[in-house]
């Protein structure tokens, strides 16, 4: 079963800490702060209902959720994760899935090079004259 979430880094100005957990503030600025889990309702519908609710999913979770500190908003995102643990009163994910922001980041940049070539002033002459596209090549 997968798991679905918000998460940021953790910051000691939007999160806060106690004065006790004064130690822990360099440790725990490395770790993934669990927002929001969306692993609920992600149970409750098929995985296809999900899919098309999901904008209204978003506002709702959006309208509870109150980011104070800019760099937090800037860092939230939703991922897979494989599970959450607690610390200081704190839940935080372990086992973050990056193949789907490691393939976006893959069709970026296919489609960024592709799109260079096709409108290459090189490539369009060459088109005028023969008819035809050279081939492209992707780079990675």
């Amino acid at each position: 079963m997968c798991n679905i979430g918000i998460i940021s880094n953790w910051s000691p100005i939007s999160h806060g800490y106690d004065d006790e957990e004064y130690d822990f503030v360099d440790y725990l600025k490395t770790k993934s702060f669990l927002i929001y889990d969306l692993t609920e309702y992600l149970q409750e519908e098929s995985i296809m209902e999900f899919i098309y609710n999901f904008r209204l999913i978003i506002q709702e979770v959006a309208n509870t959720i109150r980011l104070t500190d800019i760099n937090t908003f800037k860092t939230t995102r939703i991922v897979i994760y494989k599970n959450a643990y607690i610390f200081k009163e704190r839940q935080f994910v372990t086992g973050i899935n990056n193949g789907l922001n490691k393939f976006q980041i893959l069709w970026k940049k296919y489609y960024k090079q592709k799109m260079k070539h096709y409108k290459s002033i090189h490539n369009i002459h060459e088109r005028a004259i023969r008819g035809k596209f050279k081939n492209f090549k992707f780079i990675h």
